[in-house]
């Protein structure tokens, strides 16, 4: 070995140092420019050797603390590893590095370097100005069991006062007996460490995973870990004296054996921001954030963060604390159904001294497991106007599950939409809250344990609202002695757009005020307590009310929204034990039937007043006579409220009516003071009730029972009297739905369509004279085959003194009728002539009544067969034939079409009988033919429902009606001997022996009797040419009711032609 001797102490001394390249070790002397190898060998030792622009640091490890320190101390130096670095260096710190210019400091590792010392593994200081950046993938590691140096430190920075800012960047291990990282700002700037990696103080309870620590002059605090952070006193710990904010946030685990898992104090006017996502395990406390400024701390928590560790006396077991003193607000938002937050004295602990908010928001699990002492959730407001609000939707427990102080003026508040627990028997404990206490329960809420508001004041507030729908037992409300109990709440409000379900009875603790401001409140068979000095329960605009069972409102109601009972089965009933108010309305079912039916009820101890609107759904009714009326509104007080149908079947003179089967239903104050809805109206004469056809009792469907089940509303006991009132003197007339008065006459069109003619209105001639041919010429060729057509009208004219309906109708009938007629034997004395024909006609009708006009119009076709026996002494007999086809459109002046398309048929057949009783006289006398005439005739048309359900069938259909007249006639010929006149005038007598048509609608049979004995008038005669081979033929009539001619009469006229071959 050679060696190099330079004489000059100072050059050697004065700004040299030792340092090793690639195994060599060397001396440099920048003053000098000059580099001094100590021995021309390698001697397997890492160095960091400067070039032009930074410290190449480069070489293995001699072996475990055998290699010399790096030491470095420039204007601005900037450090990079090469691959296979290492540095191992026994009682000193591996690499030192004081930067002492304006330009800051930088270390660089990408190639997973290893730096172990045995006071620091890499440490920085610097001490002029500019920014420190670490930027390192290897493993650090300082002194191992001691913590009384800060520089024992698996990677440490300190910025003097004149430095900026601090960013460390690790991605392997930093290990320390002080710090895993540590970091300390004293100058103007930033702290910025990202941990990828483990960081770990392993010196004891007061050892470090990440410290960062800022001065006066300092802004930010960001810290971020992907890996472990494990000290024995903080897993991560932030401490500012500056204003900058403090962040957190871990993805890795952070754990502390003594102390806190995380861990942020800020004593200037910064803000905390705490996000753990990873488990965070502290031996006194998971999270810890203490604002000693004027700024927030905001704590967030997505996964667990538990205090496990045992304590001693003097400490406190806290899952997270966040504790404030300056006007700053307080959050911690436990976020995850899987997250826990737990201490042996409490889960989570919130305390402001300072003028802020405290909110707290819990959806996983918080537990305090202390079995003496442990409070889930403490939250405690000692000063000024803050509020304080706790959202629990996981699961709180301890001997209290939440517990809120508020001493300051500030509301406190919890909102429960998750379990809450107090194996103390308290499980929400709004302790000394000088404001307004304000519980909120949403879906999903439970109580192991009371709610307990401060007695005494008179604001608190007991909420149901959303997000989804949920239901509460009223009878847990004000009972002390209920284990799950929710007292002292002296107000009451649902709120959201949800459906809330509450059953049971409040018995105590009676609300001052009580709102359902949005969605609806159902009261199943429950009741809602309100105070004697209340204000009334108020129903707001777009709310709901339902009240299924018997259920009550002790107290007024104020309905500015929507009562409803409808359920599809009558028979509910609210009763209100105050007065009622309203501007809005009111929903019921109804079964529309008679006075028994079944029906919803809203009964009222007190006064009415407003206007309600009624909206009444009907279940099965089919209508039948009310007197007294189906029950709606039963008041016990002043009735001066209006209660009036909101909607209808139809509107009379702008007032809604109902309509079941045939009736229509009015809601009708009677003189109790009660509203009923009723199917009588006022009386107009005394019709015939309707009588209920067998098939369907007591105006009844199927599946309604004649008799009430007991707990129908009159089968209660009620101490308000009974419903109804005084209804004394003849009953009143029914009030029928407008289009029943159509359906009463529509039979009777049907059956002006399926009358049949008389012999001569058919063909023109009774006997062989008014053929225009004489005796002699009856067996003779003239009397041959023939065909015909004629056309009928008639105008027929009705007001029935018996009509169900009080209708008044008249038709007008048009059938064009054609037909051909056979002789059987042209050479007999006595001919008898087959004939076949078919016809087209038109009714149309126009009902008039007070119930409602209307209109018929009715199609028929039909066809038919005649048989007509011709005697030689001027007998005739006469038989007819016919069956027929109708489509109707039946309309309603009131409400419009009642039946579009409804097919009927019929069927006629007559027998018809006369005899010239005088000899033929050719000088022009007068003859007199008696006849009689028997009509048989049905007609009927399909079921088929009506506009408003309303199911319509005939009843009645049948018609046996009897013609008995005569005529007088005279026969006059031509001089040209080949042309003939008849004329005759006619008397007839009508009879008929059944009943008039009927209906049945919904079970009630309406028809209108006319009069059975008719007269009528009648002139007529024919004209034939060309020796009878052509002829024109008519007559026209006038008919009356005998017994009232007035109002019951008919006029018929037709005109036919016939032609002979």
């Amino acid at each position: 070995m050679g060696i190099l001797s330079i004489d000059s102490a100072r050059a050697f001394f004065h700004g040299g140092r030792l340092t090793k390249y690639k195994g060599t070790v060397a001396s440099i002397a920048p003053a000098l420019g000059i580099v001094i190898a100590v021995s021309p060998t390698a001697s397997q030792a890492g160095a960091c050797l400067p070039n032009a622009t930074e410290f190449v640091c480069s070489g293995p490890s001699a072996g475990p603390g055998l290699d010399p320190k790096i030491e470095e101390s420039a204007d601005s130096p900037t450090f990079v590893t090469e691959s296979g670095f290492a540095n191992d260096v026994d009682t000193e710190t591996s690499i030192s590095i004081t930067a002492t210019g304006s330009g800051g400091a930088s270390f660089s590792d990408a190639y997973g370097a290893y730096v172990k010392g045995g006071v620091g593994g890499l440490f920085i200081r610097n001490e002029e100005g500019g920014s420190v950046n670490v930027d390192v993938t290897g493993t650090f590691i300082g002194q191992t069991t001691d913590n009384t140096s800060t520089e024992h430190a698996g990677i440490g920075v300190y910025n003097d006062a004149a430095g900026q800012d601090i960013t460390i960047t690790s991605s392997g291990e930093a290990r320390g007996g002080a710090h895993g990282i540590y970091a300390n700002n004293n100058g103007s700037g930033s702290i910025s460490v990202t941990s990828t990696g483990d960081a770990i103080g392993t010196g004891g309870s007061y050892s470090y995973g990440i410290r960062a620590q800022g001065g006066v002059t300092s802004t930010t605090i960001d810290i971020q870990t992907e890996g472990l952070s494990s000290g024995g006193g903080y897993g991560v710990s932030a401490y500012s004296l500056g204003s900058g904010d403090i962040t957190i946030t871990t993805d890795g685990q952070s754990v502390s054996s003594d102390g806190m898992a995380v861990r942020a104090r800020h004593e200037g006017d910064g803000n905390i921001f705490i996000t753990t996502n990873a488990v965070s395990t502290g031996g006194s406390q998971g999270v810890r954030a203490e604002a000693r400024g004027d700024g927030d701390i905001v704590i967030k928590t997505n996964a667990d963060a538990t205090s496990s560790a045992s304590l001693s006396a003097t400490d406190a077991s806290i899952g997270i604390y966040g504790y404030s003193t300056g006007l700053g607000s307080i959050s911690v938002t436990q976020t995850g159904s899987t997250t826990t937050a737990s201490g042996a004295e409490f889960g989570i602990y919130a305390g402001n001294q300072g003028g802020g908010h405290i909110s707290i928001s819990a959806e996983g699990e918080v537990e305090a497991t202390d079995p003496a002492s442990g409070i889930g959730i403490y939250a405690q407001n000692q000063d000024m106007d803050g509020d304080v609000s706790v959202a629990v939707s996981g699961a709180v427990s301890g001997i209290s599950g939440v517990q809120l102080t508020n001493l300051g003026t500030g509301d406190g508040r919890v909102d429960l939409s998750g379990t809450a627990t107090g194996s103390g028997g308290t499980a929400l404990d709004f302790l000394n809250v000088s404001g307004k206490s304000h519980l909120v329960l949403r879906d999903g809420w439970m109580l192991d344990g009371q709610a307990l508001a401060q007695l005494g004041d008179t604001d608190d507030l007991l909420e149901i609202t959303g997000p989804d729908d949920s239901s509460i037992d009223l009878s847990m409300l004000g009972d002390d002695m209920a284990s799950s109990g929710i007292i002292g709440f002296e107000n009451f409000l649902k709120s959201g757009d949800v459906v809330w379900t509450a059953t049971g009875t409040q018995t105590g603790g009676g609300f001052l005020t009580g709102q359902i401001a949005a969605g609806e409140l159902i009261l199943d068979d429950a009741t809602l307590l309100m105070d004697a000095e209340a204000t009334p329960f108020e129903v707001a605009a777009g709310a709901i009310l339902r009240a299924t069972g018997e259920s009550r409102i002790s107290g007024s109601l104020h309905n500015g929204g929507t009562v409803t009972m409808q359920d599809r089965t009558p028979g509910d009933r609210l009763f209100v034990d105050g007065d009622y108010s309203a501007g809005s309305a009111l929903n019921v079912d109804a079964v529309l039937g008679d006075d028994s039916s079944a029906s919803d009820i809203l009964d009222v101890a007190g006064n009415t007043s407003g206007t309600t609107d009624v909206f009444v759904t009907n279940n099965g009714g089919v209508g039948a006579l009310t007197q007294q009326g189906i029950p709606v509104v039963l008041v016990a007080g002043q009735s001066d409220g209006e209660f009036l149908l909101g909607a209808g079947d139809y509107q009379d003179s702008g007032e809604n009516v109902l309509v079941a089967g045939a009736f229509s239903y009015r809601l009708m104050q009677n003189d109790d003071g009660g509203w009923y809805l009723k199917s009588a109206a006022t009386p107009l004469s005394s019709p015939p009730l309707p009588t209920p056809t067998d098939d369907t009792p007591d105006n009844k469907p199927d599946d309604t029972p004649d008799d009430k089940p007991d707990d129908t509303p009159d089968d209660k006991p009620d101490d308000r009297g009974t419903p109804g009132g005084s209804v004394g003197g003849t009953p009143p007339p029914p009030e029928f739905q407008p289009g029943a008065p159509v359906y009463e006459v529509y039979p009777q069109v049907l059956w002006a369509l399926n009358d049949l003619p008389t012999l001569y209105q058919r063909v023109g001639a009774r006997h062989e004279s008014q053929f225009g041919l004489g005796p002699a010429e009856l067996t003779g060729s003239d009397f041959a085959d023939k065909v015909w057509v004629r056309l009928e009208g008639e105008h027929l004219d009705l007001e029935p003194d018996d009509s169900t309906t009080l209708t008044e109708f008249d038709i007008d009938t048009t059938k064009l009728q054609f037909g051909a007629d056979f002789a059987s034997d042209e050479n007999s004395e006595v001919v008898f002539v087959l004939g076949v024909n078919g016809y087209v006609g038109q009714a149309f009708a126009d009902t008039k009544s007070s119930y409602g006009d209307g209109s018929i119009d009715a199609t028929g076709y039909g066809i038919g067969i005649t048989g007509t026996w011709y005697g030689d002494a001027g007998g005739y007999i006469d038989l007819q034939g016919q069956y027929s086809v109708f489509d109707s459109e039946l309309k309603s002046d009131v409400v419009g079409s009642l039946s579009s398309d409804s097919d009927g048929e019929g069927y006629a057949v007559s027998i018809e009988a006369g005899k010239l009783l005088s000899d033929l006289n050719w000088t022009g006398e007068w003859d007199l033919t008696p006849q009689a005439q028997l009509i048989y005739a049905r007609a009927s048309f399909d079921d088929f429902e009506g506009p408003f359900g309303e199911t319509v069938s005939t009843n009645q259909t049948d018609s046996l009606r009897l013609r008995l007249g005569t005529s007088i006639d005279r026969v006059r010929q031509a001089e040209n001997g080949e042309d003939w006149s008849h004329y005759y005038g006619l008397a007839n007598l009508y009879y008929e022996f059944l009943d008039r048509p009927g209906v049945i609608v919904d079970g009630i049979e309406l028809i209108g009797e006319a009069d059975r004995l008719w007269g009528e008038l009648a002139l007529g005669g024919n004209y034939a040419w060309d020796d009878g081979r052509y002829a024109i033929y008519g007559e026209a009539g006038f008919g009356m009711g005998l017994d009232n001619p007035a109002d019951q009469f008919s006029v018929q006229a037709t005109l036919g032609f016939r032609m002979r071959w």
